[in-house]
């Protein structure tokens, strides 16, 4: 466990602040992180001890198999959240080496989509090019297409505009206050008291890439813009 908490939090601490505001900005995040990793993996490891648990007990063959794979996929659960949290944590490193190279948007959504198996409307008016660390556009376009589909009316379309210069990802859904469209970005905790980091991770990597991200409300929903 001791192991586990320096490797997650030496991201934090590998950031060199030069002032005392940077340091207490930088101590006030590493401690929101640790808080949220410690929210985030309980309840996948209290589902596992509780299955364990069962299989200590002693039960019938057939769930046996069940319990055995429910604790593989907790145990899943948790190593992808780790991974999450430490990407996010590293995008604070100044050290950080992106691998850029020039890429176009068009195909890299098309590998998402089919990835994913997704169904937007796609309007492709012309190619984007970008010179970016294909690793981290991928997953900055899987983080804004789940979140548009995720929170759309139901029944309704997410549509994905492609011109030379900008992405724009749009879905039907009541708007967003102004409180909400001022934190989106942000590394929060949401009133169900699960963290969200998606969002804070597809901005950070996009700044790392030269790319700007935004998000605003429109007329029948919200938009989200990546563009150079």
């Amino acid at each position: 466990a001791a192991l586990l908490v320096i490797a997650i939090a030496y991201p934090w601490y590998s950031f060199r602040s030069t002032s005392r505001n940077e340091r207490q900005q930088a101590e006030e995040l590493r401690r929101d992180f640790m808080n949220a990793l410690a929210h985030e993996l309980r309840t996948p490891l209290a589902a596992m001890m509780g299955y364990a648990e069962n299989l200590r007990l002693g039960v019938r063959e057939e769930k046996r198999d069940y319990y055995l794979n429910q604790i593989l996929a907790k145990g899943n659960q948790m190593n992808r959240m780790i991974d999450d949290m430490l990407s996010l944590a590293r995008l604070d490193d100044a050290a950080l080496c992106l691998v850029k190279e020039e890429l176009c948007i068009n195909d890299i959504l098309r590998e998402v989509v089919n990835e994913d198996d997704l169904d937007p409307d796609i309007a492709e008016e012309d190619r984007m090019y970008v010179c970016a660390d294909r690793e981290y556009l991928i997953r900055i376009l899987k983080i804004l297409l789940d979140n548009a589909f995720r929170y759309r009316q139901e029944a309704t379309a997410v549509t994905v505009k492609i011109q030379a210069d900008a992405l724009a990802i749009h879905n039907t859904c009541f708007p967003l206050s102004d409180r909400c469209l001022k934190e989106i970005f942000t590394f929060r905790r949401n009133p169900d008291g699960h963290y969200s980091y998606g969002l804070c991770f597809a901005k950070k990597a996009a700044v790392k890439n030269g790319l700007q991200l935004k998000l605003y409300n429109d007329d029948d929903g919200v938009t989200v813009l990546l563009h150079r």
